[in-house]
């Protein structure tokens, strides 16, 4: 199989660079595509492809980037790499880095149906550092205590850990937790909205398949208001749904303890913050799904949105689309209904279920009981 550094024309040596002294936290996000050999290595050398038949100055110039010490800088890069080769796909004229009138800051893209065209500005979502940082040191210690017990004649030792990839509540937040963190860490990307055009629909690309400290572990569930897992009948609330289309004090539901837990968004979600940004487009491994603000400043086009169904792994029943005038604002109360009348109905179902129950007997009981 091609590697990613084989399809970028990236020579032996700079990757035996980065592996001997680029290491910090974790490998460096071109060596762990490389050595992974899954979903998000075969998604960065068809984007690496693509371009390398459609613009290979553009690719030969953002090597340096990829190859830059600071693990950040080469994360944004290969999500760049990914969102072009995927926007390529769709067969419309698109125009890396153009000039926003007024604006020393250029976006990374401008897509354009042959009539109207929008900016498009690709951000990497990357691993929490002090999460990383905490890993470092447990996998430490891990590896330590088997050494002593090793030492000790003993062949088997066993360590587990809790994972937060978007960060740890803070402990001083009143009400934060990992949902309500996981909202605002993604609500607030690119908040700024510094390369956004005035003039033009803005697109934020928000690239969720980076590899730093074992990749995000995000499931397709967190695009949906409300879900349950099969596993364990655990229902929950999806972050990325709620990081866009949530307001201050929307419910929320949380369960995984034996009771169903009722959580508020403790702030407005991006789109009720601003209506600078057009639209989301969230790009996970094995799905692409795209979210209309429900009133923007420009909203995209007809044509536009029909093109970006062509997206490698396109989700269309996960996607919120203005197909009609006024449909995504009419969906999104719609599907706020639903979770206000479930949250109700799992508290009462909870009041019920518990009324003879001692608090010693609810600890041994699940949702699912």
């Amino acid at each position: 199989m091609t590697t990613v550094s084989e399809a970028l024309g990236i020579n032996y040596d700079d990757i035996a660079h980065l592996r001997n002294t680029c290491q910090k936290l974790a490998a460096h996000p071109l060596v762990a595509l490389d050595d992974e050999a899954g979903q998000v290595c075969a998604n960065t050398v068809r984007a690496s492809r693509i371009i390398a038949r459609n613009n290979r100055p553009w690719l030969d110039s953002i090597k340096r980037r990829i190859l830059d010490a600071t693990h950040s800088n080469a994360s944004s890069a290969l999500a760049e790499v990914r969102a072009y080769g995927a926007l390529l796909e769709i067969g419309l004229p698109l125009a890396p880095e153009p000039s926003v009138a007024g604006k020393k800051v250029r976006p990374d893209f401008e897509l354009s149906d042959g009539k109207t065209s929008a900016v498009v500005e690709a951000h990497c979502k990357q691993f929490d550092t002090r999460e990383l940082e905490r890993l470092r040191i447990f996998h430490q210690q891990a590896e330590q205590a088997g050494a002593k017990l090793k030492e000790s004649g003993k062949r088997f030792h066993c360590a587990t850990t809790s994972v937060t990839p978007l960060g740890r509540p803070e402990a001083s937040k009143p009400s934060d937790s990992i949902l309500t963190n996981a909202i605002s860490r993604i609500c607030g990307i690119k908040s700024g909205e510094r390369q956004s055009d005035e003039a033009k629909p803005f697109i934020l690309w928000l690239d969720l398949q980076d590899l730093t400290g074992g990749g995000l572990p995000i499931a397709y569930e967190q695009l949906a208001p409300i879900y349950s897992q099969l596993r364990d009948g655990d229902v929950g609330s999806g972050a990325l749904w709620y990081a866009l289309y949530g307001k201050r004090d929307d419910p929320m539901v949380e369960s995984g303890s034996p009771e169903y837990r009722v959580a508020r968004m403790l702030h407005h979600g991006r789109f009720a913050q601003s209506r600078a940004v057009s639209a989301v487009v969230y790009s996970l491994p094995r799905g692409t799904v795209l979210m209309e603000h429900p009133d923007p400043t420009h909203r995209i086009s007809a044509m536009m949105r029909a093109s970006l169904i062509g997206l490698p792994f396109f989700m269309l029943d996960r996607s919120i689309l203005e197909w009609e005038p006024g449909l995504v604002a009419q969906l999104i109360e719609l599907e706020k209904t639903r979770v206000q009348a479930t949250v109700l109905a799992l508290k009462r179902y909870d009041d019920e279920r518990w009324a003879d129950t001692t608090d010693s007997e609810c600890r041994y009981l699940s949702p699912g009981s």
